[in-house]
């Protein structure tokens, strides 16, 4: 269970990356069609939540399983510039936050996954 919000947190947050640096371009091409769903302030905002909900009980599980913080600092680190967007209204902001989000994940996994023998939970 908790591998699987790892893995949605990874994705979500690659996804919110991939969608705020390629939005200027999406909304330049697509702008005659009528998309407003992708520029809608609720979607970004729930897609935030979910990041840092699922990216957060991710990363704390695997910080209680290895007592390792690198990828727990890492991962607030990229929440504190997702707070610094909502203040700043810097869009790219959002992008930079996700991506250091992702790493953190990245590094959540690699951790756990050095730990694993001597933590006795082989690959999960």
């Amino acid at each position: 269970m908790l591998k699987r919000l790892s893995q949605t947190s990874f994705v979500l947050s690659m996804l919110c990356a991939i969608h705020c640096l390629a939005m200027p371009f999406v909304v330049i091409v697509f702008s005659w069609a009528g998309l407003t769903l992708l520029e809608n302030p609720l979607i970004e905002l729930l897609t935030i939540a979910f990041i840092v909900l699922f990216g957060g009980i991710s990363i704390f599980d695997g910080y209680k399983k290895t007592k390792d913080a690198r990828a727990l600092i890492i991962f607030f680190l990229g929440c504190l510039v997702l707070a610094a967007q909502f203040i700043s209204h810097l869009h790219i902001l959002i992008a930079v936050g996700t991506s250091i989000v992702a790493i953190s994940q990245i590094v959540n996994w690699r951790v756990q996954k050095s730990c694993a023998c001597s933590l006795g939970i082989g690959n999960q």
